[in-house]
């Protein structure tokens, strides 16, 4: 989605607001202290919506305080 193209109907009406707050969508919780924006992507034509977490420092704390799935490995 963040390249401008929508991974489930393949269209280009991919649109961002990174400057607006959504309620529903976040931010996500990292730990007591820690917060890390989402934000959502929309593709227009089909509905799809994904979120992602931007920041890099975000990222970094989340790999650092959650457990890691393994590729094929359990949900737990």
């Amino acid at each position: 989605m963040q390249d401008g193209h929508c991974p489930r109907c393949e269209s280009e009406t991919v649109y961002v607001d990174r400057t607006a707050h959504y309620s529903g969508l976040g931010p996500l919780q990292v730990d007591f202290w820690h917060v890390a924006p989402l934000v959502p992507y929309v593709c227009t034509t089909c509905g799809y919506v994904a979120c992602f977490v931007e920041r890099a420092e975000s990222r970094t704390e989340i790999a650092e305080k959650w457990k890691h799935v393994p590729p094929g490995g359990k949900k737990s």
